[in-house]
């Protein structure tokens, strides 16, 4: 048990201090990045913001809603023996959206800045392609798994949990669901509101 303190503490103290490090190399070559008190008591400025991050806010509360959520209440309602299906299935997934989430994020800057110039249709069309591509980058990956998950984890696992094929399957079908979703939100975080 003392191995795993000093392993939790060790690394903490290691990115602490990385983070701690990047921090003030950007406030030395970055001045802008340096915080002004002055900024704290325009109010304008505080509400854009807080619009702003709101919507980032928002997103990642949904996120976190739908992958901690998805297990707690596959606990409560199968049991912890489903938490092994859940954690290959979710491994599975991860894998399958890793190209996807490259794609939206290489829209992403392209989205607000065609927002920023005022082309809002340009921005709009770009939201709209980003969820159509990366469910289309999702798709050739994702179908052969659906149909060949069982003999695909039996190859992988030798002896997969119960349900863990079904689970997978599951979880993939919801995943090219979602993949639609992600433009939308980038053209609500690109406008502000």
């Amino acid at each position: 048990a003392d191995r795993l303190i000093v392993f939790a503490a060790g690394t903490a103290v290691i990115t602490s201090v990385l983070r701690l490090a990047q921090v003030g190399r950007v406030l030395t070559i970055f001045p802008e990045c340096r915080i002004c008190p002055g900024y704290w008591r325009d109010g304008i400025r505080i509400r854009r913001l807080t619009a702003y991050a709101g919507w980032n806010l928002f997103s990642i509360v949904g996120d976190t809603l739908r992958i901690h959520g998805t297990a707690v209440l596959l606990n409560l309602q199968i049991g912890p023996r489903s938490n092994a299906a859940y954690g290959i299935a979710d491994k599975v997934g991860a894998g399958a959206n890793l190209m996807a989430n490259s794609l939206i994020n290489a829209l992403s800057p392209e989205l607000t800045t065609s927002e920023g110039r005022g082309a809002r249709d340009r921005m709009l069309l770009l939201a709209q392609r980003a969820g159509k591509l990366s469910t289309l980058l999702v798709l050739p990956v994702a179908l052969p798994l659906i149909a060949e998950m069982q003999s695909l984890l039996v190859l992988w696992l030798r002896e997969p949990p119960a349900g863990a094929a079904r689970l997978c399957q599951w979880m993939l079908a919801a995943l090219l669901i979602d993949r639609l979703g992600p433009g939308t939100l980038l053209a609500v975080i690109a406008h502000g509101r």
